[in-house]
C-alpha cells in the first residue's frame, strides 16, 4: 500500500498546473490528501472486485466582498463513488481531512454489513494516511434514525470532535 500511496501522491501533485508563486502549501496538501484518499479508496474497492463508478464534480461560488475590494471565491469539490449497492459522497476539509458527506446503502443491501465494510475500509485508509474523516451523524433520509446512526459510528471509532456536531475517527 505504501508504494501505491507514494505513486498517487506524486500523480496528484503533477496534475495541478498552478503557478508556484500563488500557491498556499496547506491548501495543496489538503487537496492532495483528498485526491489520494479517494483514489486509494476507489482502487481498494476495485481490487476487491466491486464494480464502481467514480465521478467528481466541482462548483464555484463567487461573491463580491465588502466595499468592492475584490471577489471571494469558494470552491467546493464533491467526489462520488457508487454502484448499484451503495453511494458515498466526500469533500475535502481545510485541515487535510475528508468529510464523508453522504453514505447510502441500497434497501436490498441494508443489514448485510456493506456499510460497516465501507466505513472500516475508509477508516483503515485514513489512519494509514494520517488523514482524519469527518461526518455529522444525522439520518437525513429517516431510514434508520439518528440514535441508531450515532451508535453505528461510535462502534466504528468515531466520536464528537468539535463544535457544529462533527464527529471524527481522530481524537483532537
Amino acid at each position: 500500500m505504501t508504494t501505491t500511496l507514494t505513486k498517487l501522491k506524486k500523480t496528484a501533485a503533477k496534475q495541478r498546473n498552478i503557478p508556484q508563486n500563488r500557491v498556499n502549501v496547506k491548501s495543496i496538501k489538503s487537496h492532495d490528501n483528498f485526491d489520494v484518499f479517494t483514489q486509494v479508496f476507489a482502487q481498494s474497492l476495485l481490487d476487491d472486485n466491486f464494480d464502481i463508478d467514480r465521478t467528481a464534480s466541482e462548483s464555484t461560488n463567487e461573491t463580491s466582498t465588502q466595499g468592492g475590494r475584490g471577489i471571494n471565491i469558494t470552491i467546493c469539490e464533491m467526489r462520488e463513488i457508487k454502484n448499484d449497492d451503495f453511494k458515498i459522497q466526500m469533500t475535502p476539509t481545510s485541515d487535510g481531512g475528508v468529510e464523508i458527506y453522504k453514505v447510502e446503502v441500497s434497501k436490498q443491501n441494508r443489514g448485510e454489513g456493506l456499510g460497516t465494510f465501507l466505513f472500516k475500509r475508509m477508516t483503515y485508509i485514513s489512519e494509514k494516511m494520517n488523514t482524519p474523516l469527518y461526518l455529522i451523524p444525522v439520518d437525513y433520509t429517516r431510514t434508520i434514525g439518528d440514535d441508531t446512526l450515532r451508535k453505528f459510528y461510535k462502534n466504528l471509532g468515531f466520536s464528537r470532535c468539535c463544535k457544529n456536531d462533527y464527529w471524527s475517527n481522530f481524537k483532537k
